[in-house]
């Protein structure tokens, strides 16, 4: 008997020698059933990264089997599976797995055909599963869909983000969009919570897994009461197609740490580029300044509605603190709906003084939420550069003038800023100057974007102007930063 079938009750194992050891058996027999066992033991060893269950499958298409029960435990999406069809042994991948009155598996074999006929005789899973977490870590490392999950990035400045009622659309930590609207006289603030000012700040090594030192927080300095029909306010992670890509119309599974003193139910939206497709879930904060972790299982999203595969938004992450009803609907399927909040969710704006938190994201393929896998610092700070850089405070050297008045500082970007035109925050004209290699200055009127090029943006061009017209065309300066430059190429 295959060990797969062997129980896990030791007075079950009494089936017909050799397949069993039963009471009273002949004496005779007793050599068969330990013959048996240590060929059975061998043979799993010798197949030891997949496990037979004894369970037959029937064929019901090309990647298609059934079997009888409930075998999601071990046919769970993601997992391996060694089918033998005729004597031959074919690999693949649970794609989809689900159970009614017995279970229905699709695979996507590994070489691209599809080889299941009514000669399937076997099927045996492989070793370790996802169930339960027995996936070594290494498995699930650099799988997270998010940038800056941690929140340890805030090139623009940690903040306090004054924001005020009417249209919002703030970027704050790297990647992270505060967006809302919200009528007039309601305010908010958004900074970084650090670790070293306050423990609290961040989840506990015990808890996450890892020592964390940064989460954002949101805090109402002026309360908005009444939520108007298209009133709104959410934390976002626009994704890139091109990232996104490798997951579309797959299931995915989220989780996140959150942290507030307004308790209630809460929502989190996915939606696309054209946001004419969304799904919604709800999570509830239940305990007062705590830090609680939540999971979702998303379900595949569909292929229809305006998707973006490149260097556009691919998938749109909202964490939803406020929502009227124009952006209310269904939660737990894909609707073509630009939805993002059921009629439950809390007005997190409802009072000053309402603070909420959030650190820990992950966003993965599946349908099981793997731990955080540990964040390298500097290649994420990479990954983030992308979208968005500081020119730090400091001298540039080998700016060449173009015209009478003006200077072009050429940069070289590495890595490249996503594809499409940068625009630049400045501090006034009088934090930067003009200097000759003689070490004369000119004080600096005006900033701009000269021009950019490459696949993605590989140079870029800034043009400095100068007060009066004493520059040499052709000549060669310095120009000194007082204050740093912000690129942008933000979804």
């Amino acid at each position: 008997m295959k060990w797969g079938l062997w129980s896990t009750t030791a007075s079950s194992n009494s089936a017909t020698p050799p397949d069993g050891w039963p009471e009273g058996q002949l004496p005779s027999t007793v050599n068969d059933c330990a013959r048996e066992m240590m060929a059975q033991i061998r043979t799993g060893i010798n197949n030891i990264q997949f496990i037979d269950l004894g369970v037959t499958p029937t064929e019901t298409g090309n990647t298609t089997f059934t079997m009888a029960g409930n075998q999601m435990q071990w046919f769970a999406y993601g997992n391996r599976v060694q089918a033998n069809v005729g004597g031959t042994l074919y690999y693949g991948t649970v794609i989809s797995s689900s159970y009614t009155s017995n279970t229905g598996v699709t695979l996507r074999f590994d070489a691209g055909n599809a080889p299941l006929t009514n000669s399937l005789s076997a099927v045996a899973v492989g070793f370790p599963s996802s169930v339960n977490g027995a996936l070594p870590e290494s498995v699930y490392r650099q799988k997270n869909m998010l940038m800056n999950p941690v929140m340890d990035l805030w090139e623009r400045g940690s903040g306090p983000y004054g924001l005020s009622g009417g249209a919002i659309l703030q970027y704050t930590a790297d990647r992270w969009l505060v967006t809302g609207s919200l009528t007039s006289g309601a305010s908010l603030n958004v900074s970084r919570f650090e670790r070293s000012a306050n423990a609290s700040n961040v989840p506990t090594v015990a808890q996450v897994g890892q020592l964390l030192t940064s989460a954002l927080g949101i805090s109402v300095s002026a309360a908005f009461t009444t939520v108007n029909t298209g009133s709104y306010l959410m934390l976002e992670q626009r994704i890139e197609g091109f990232n996104y890509r490798q997951h579309a119309q797959k299931p995915m599974a989220m989780s996140m740490w959150v942290n507030s003193n307004h308790t209630g139910t809460y929502c989190i939206a996915f939606r696309n580029a054209g946001f004419d497709h969304a799904c919604v879930q709800q999570f509830s904060i239940s305990s007062v300044s705590t830090w609680e972790k939540k999971t979702f299982s998303i379900p595949k999203p569909p292929s229809s509605g305006t998707w973006d595969y490149s260097t556009g938004i691919g998938l749109v992450v909202d964490i939803v603190l406020v929502a009227g009803s124009t952006f209310q609907g269904g939660a737990g399927n894909w609707t073509a709906t630009n939805i993002v909040a059921t009629s439950s969710q809390t007005n997190f704006m409802a009072s000053a003084g309402n603070v909420f938190a959030c650190t820990a994201l992950k966003l993965e393929e599946g349908t099981q939420c793997n731990p955080l896998e540990p964040i390298d610092y500097w290649m994420e700070k990479e990954r983030c550069a992308r979208y968005g850089r500081s020119i730090p405070v400091g001298t540039y050297s080998l700016a060449t003038g173009f015209q009478s008045n003006g200077v072009a500082l050429n940069l070289y970007l590495n890595p490249p800023l996503r594809a499409g035109s940068a625009s630049l925050t400045w501090a006034a004209t009088s934090q930067y100057t003009i200097q000759t290699t003689n070490g004369g200055t000119y004080s600096v009127s005006a900033v701009g974007v000269g021009g950019s090029g490459g696949n993605g943006i590989g140079n870029m061009t800034i043009n400095f102007n100068a007060v009066g017209n004493p520059i040499a065309v052709g000549g060669v300066y310095n120009i000194i930063f007082n204050s740093p430059i912000f690129m942008d190429t933000e979804l």
